[in-house]
């Protein structure tokens, strides 16, 4: 688990989900992890991590959105 939460506490570059559009997408080195977010009430908002995988690159149809 630490890759993944060294991937969300300090990513090279997050991008847009293309199949989620809720969902961002962030990257550090060669993993790729992919949260979903949902607006709650009064807390804010709420992300949940759906998968992380080794990938080379950004997926088809993803834009970057940050930095």
């Amino acid at each position: 688990m630490e890759p993944v939460r060294s991937t969300l506490e300090n990513p090279d570059w997050i991008a847009l989900d293309a199949d989620n559009p809720d969902g961002l997408t962030y990257y550090r080195l060669y993993l790729k992890v992919c949260v979903s977010f949902h607006r709650r009430d009064q807390a804010g908002i709420l992300g949940k991590v759906i998968t992380a995988y080794p990938t080379k690159g950004l997926g088809r149809g993803e834009v970057v959105h940050w930095p």
